[in-house]
């Protein structure tokens, strides 16, 4: 997370891709804050989970044996519990930026919608 170096006007939420950690998106936060001191950058990590092989990853869903997806609820909620925050400080929701990468982006089509 990066908080603004100005008072905050603005929130936007980075989603990184399926198997990638927060830190993978951290240097686009930094390299975006140097140009929007105003707003607040929140790189949360997906949840993990296994693999069929039993190997630990991030996602923000998986997939059971017939592909049906399945714990995305959490981290769907917990995404919009940081909006909702945003909200209650008195800014509007037109300064909420939500971008994923890869599956990232499938969970911030979820949030905005």
């Amino acid at each position: 997370e990066l908080e603004p170096k100005e008072i905050q006007s603005g929130l936007v939420l980075l989603l990184h891709g399926r198997g990638d950690t927060a830190h993978g998106m951290k240097s686009l936060a930094e390299a975006w804050a140097k140009e929007l001191p105003h707003v607040r950058f929140v790189l949360p990590t997906a949840p993990t989970f296994l693999e069929p092989s039993g190997r630990p990853h991030c996602s923000w869903y998986a997939t059971d044996a017939c592909g049906k997806m399945f714990g995305h609820e959490q981290a769907w909620c917990q995404q919009l519990q940081f909006i909702k925050d945003f909200l209650k400080c008195g800014h509007p929701l037109s300064r909420v930026v939500v971008i994923g990468f890869s599956q990232g982006s499938v969970m911030a089509s979820w949030v905005a919608l």
